[in-house]
């Protein structure tokens, strides 16, 4: 049944008005989930399962709408379409090729793919819809062996549930938190050089076993996200810094879903982001002493009341009313030259962890792995993606560098420590909007 029974708008929320004002063909903010299952994808299956997932999620059947002091989101009646697409990297959406939604969906031989703009949701809700997509697909697909009654979490979460601006409804208790501190990231950070034309990126990503991951942590007493931060850290160093006549830290934003902390059903985006640092000049670390400090600092930022600090100032910002009154024109501009100057100091490198996937059991059989790659933008040349699925991790590099001394670094230092890697994908595309 539709959730949706009346003409549907909303307001952006803070991240997503973000964006809306800086996303630019060279800046795109798109970044891609896939799944591989474990026979070839039917496109009229597909469809119908397109069809019954936004059904599910109305809050994704929107287009973006630009007013005269703000842009929001306007309900899109218009047919999704679903192309073959054999590129396993994002671009930019065509909004006339894509009938203006703010996702793509694409498949290739076994592999379903959707793009979203990070003005639609943030990587958690991208990965319920994506959940919601497979689950109703293999249900079309094999309706003998899978009970019409399986659904995904998502499908029992209302409209205005999932609409919720999180941030916003936590905004208060950030500032009964007491006084904002200065965030650490307002230090420039180290920047990745050799890079390559403008638009152009290789995608590598390499595939492991989570137990054998785990075997290694466990003995490290560190989390996965820590070990693969500060192995990303230890590659950049040893791959990458030597370019560089540069002092600066070595810096690598890790988003954080603050559903984990707040409760929250909202398919909006709902995170923050945490920079975790090493100044690499002052001492000729091992991985043993960089993993010390990524753990630790990690923790330290892990924590209620620095995630709260953290939004703190981005909600102020988008709630000032005077800034809401300015003209969207100006507004773009301004926002632009801001985001601009911030990416001068911004980061190295992101990491982003999705985590673990779960899916029901009866859909298991059919799923092979999950990916995520993240968009790489004018500031930050580099960008890694991890998600896991059973037994399997998948880590993703999106890099516009000419070579790949810092993926190789980086998984050889796993194959070392007896991780089996496999590499799974490498290819150079155009970051231009397709035709």
């Amino acid at each position: 049944m539709n959730k949706k029974d009346s003409y549907y708008w909303k307001r952006l929320d803070n991240v997503a008005a973000f964006y809306a004002s800086v996303t630019t063909t060279h800046n795109p903010y798109v970044y891609r989930l896939s799944v591989k299952l474990k026979e070839k994808i039917v496109l009229d299956k597909l469809t119908k399962a397109l069809d019954d997932t936004l059904l599910a999620i109305p809050s994704f059947m929107v287009k973006l709408r630009k007013g005269f002091f703000w842009y929001y989101l306007e309900e899109n009646n218009k047919k999704t379409i679903i192309m073959e697409d054999d590129h396993f990297a994002t671009r930019p959406i065509n909004n006339i090729q894509n009938n203006y939604f703010l996702f793509k969906v694409t498949y290739f031989e076994k592999r379903i793919n959707v793009d979203f703009s990070h003005i639609l949701t943030d990587g958690i809700g991208a990965l319920d819809f994506l959940k919601t997509l497979v689950i109703n697909y293999l249900k079309q697909k094999h309706p003998k062996k899978i009970s019409k009654t399986i659904i995904s979490e998502t499908e029992m979460v209302s409209l205005n549930e999932m609409s919720d601006d999180s941030f916003l409804k936590y905004f208060k208790m950030a500032n009964d938190e007491g006084k904002e501190s200065v965030r650490k990231d307002n230090i420039k950070a180290f920047k990745l050089k050799n890079k390559k034309k403008k638009d152009l990126i290789d995608v590598i990503v390499g595939t492991m076993s989570v137990d054998e991951l785990k075997a290694i942590t466990k003995t490290k007493n560190v989390t996965i996200t820590a070990y693969l931060t500060a192995l990303l850290i230890y590659s950049i160093y040893h791959g990458n810094y030597k370019y560089a006549d540069s002092k600066a830290p070595i810096s690598i934003a890790v988003p954080v879903n603050l559903r984990n902390f707040f409760p929250s059903s909202s398919m909006n985006n709902f995170f923050s982001t945490i920079i975790i640092s090493l100044d690499v000049m002052k001492k000729d670390y091992s991985f043993d002493d960089v993993l010390e400090i990524v753990s630790l600092k990690m923790k330290e930022e892990l924590d209620e009341s620095s995630l709260l600090n953290n939004f703190r100032s981005f909600v102020k910002l988008h709630s000032n009313l005077i800034l809401r009154f300015i003209p969207i024109f100006i507004k773009d501009i301004v926002l632009r030259n801001i985001n601009r100057w911030v990416s001068k100091k911004g980061s190295t490198s992101s990491l982003s962890n999705l985590g673990i996937i779960h899916m029901p059991d009866e859909v298991k059989q059919y799923v092979d792995k999950f990916d995520m790659i993240s968009y790489t933008d004018i500031s930050t040349s580099m960008k890694i993606g991890i998600c896991s699925f059973n037994d399997t991790l998948s880590v993703s590099f999106s890099s516009g560098l000419n070579d790949t001394e810092v993926e190789r670094i980086f998984f050889t230092s796993l194959t070392n420590n007896g991780i089996k890697v496999n590499i799974s994908s490498s290819l150079t595309v155009s970051r231009r909007q397709s035709k």
